[in-house]
């Protein structure tokens, strides 16, 4: 039903904004600060051909359903850390757990380890691992494999 006009809103609609403009827009950035960019991956393993030689040239040792394979880098640098977690350690969630769990653990231990390509073969006992023993087993790995830096804080592996 039509509104008798002396009950009409003579003001206008609240409208202030001006229309959007024309063309695409911006990306959003929906990813972490600096995704996709040379400097997120200094810590880890760009290429096929580094990965493979962290497993075919380096040193492995193997805890609680963790293999971890080293390789000494020349140059210095931080050291870099992949994963491998296959599809045997359990659902999409289960796989992504684990991996947050040792990237975390990484983070603390990047202060204590040389310069460094490391890889994290995760099997499938792994997956059902608390955080604390995770961290104990990646540690012992670690510690067994001669990781430690000498510039380091003292007692950290």
């Amino acid at each position: 039903p039509r509104v008798s006009h002396q009950d009409v809103d003579t003001r206008r609609p609240g409208r202030h904004r001006p229309s959007a403009p024309q063309g695409p827009r911006p990306p959003v950035g929906l990813g972490a600060p600096g995704a996709g960019s040379a400097a997120a991956s200094r810590d880890r393993l760009t290429s096929a051909q580094e990965f493979r030689s962290v497993l075919r040239g380096g040193r492995s040792r193997g805890a609680g359903g963790l293999v971890v394979h080293v390789r000494e880098r020349d140059g210095g640098g931080l050291p870099r850390l992949e994963l491998v977690v296959p599809r045997a350690v359990g659902t999409a969630v289960e796989r992504n757990r684990v991996r947050r769990r040792i990237r975390e653990l990484w983070r603390e231990l990047v202060p204590c380890v040389r310069p460094m390509d490391c890889v994290v073969v995760v099997r499938p006992v792994a997956g059902k691992l608390s955080y604390r023993d995770l961290g104990t087993h990646l540690r012992g790995c670690l510690r067994r494999l001669g990781a430690a830096s000498p510039t380091g804080p003292a007692g950290c592996l």
